[in-house]
């Protein structure tokens, strides 16, 4: 879809497109709710304190995320430290995740889908937040549907 290596770009175009089809994908479920069936219909203006509840959940739960990725990736650096002194390198923090030998670095980027091993901390904390955020928001898009019914029902 785009040719194109700036990192920030990328990220740019993958999160709008990403974005915007995930929230059409959950959007027609919330639509449903609110307005199929028999039952006393929402309007917009019905749903914008929910709506709003439901995205300040997403933004906690990418947070976090972040948080709790930021603090495995912290620890991962330390094991990789302790595995270089135990190697005999001596290297700094900073260094300890590039200049650990090849096969350790084979070693830890298993799965990492191709991703250079200096990138690879960052490329997982990003992961992590993007999966937490896509999982988070179909449960609570789940949640919302279910609050709508349950707010038509007693209309």
């Amino acid at each position: 879809m785009i040719n194109q290596k700036n990192p920030i770009i990328l990220s740019l175009f993958w999160g709008i497109t990403s974005t915007w089809l995930m929230g059409a994908e959950l959007g027609i479920p919330v639509s449903l709710c609110a307005r199929a069936s028999s039952l006393p219909k929402l309007t917009a203006s019905d749903l914008l304190k929910p709506t709003a509840f439901a995205m300040t959940m997403l933004v906690l739960i990418g947070g976090l995320a972040g948080i709790n990725s930021y603090r495995n990736a912290k620890k991962e650096i330390n094991t990789y430290q302790k595995i270089s002194k135990k190697k005999g390198l001596n290297v700094t923090l900073v260094q300890a995740k590039t200049r650990v030998n090849k096969k350790l670095q084979k070693e830890f980027s298993k799965g990492t889908r191709g991703v250079p091993f200096e990138k690879m901390t960052s490329w997982k904390i990003c992961h992590d937040i993007h999966t937490a955020i896509y999982a988070g928001g179909v449960l609570v898009v789940l949640g919302l549907c279910l609050y709508i019914l349950r707010l038509r029902k007693i209309r």
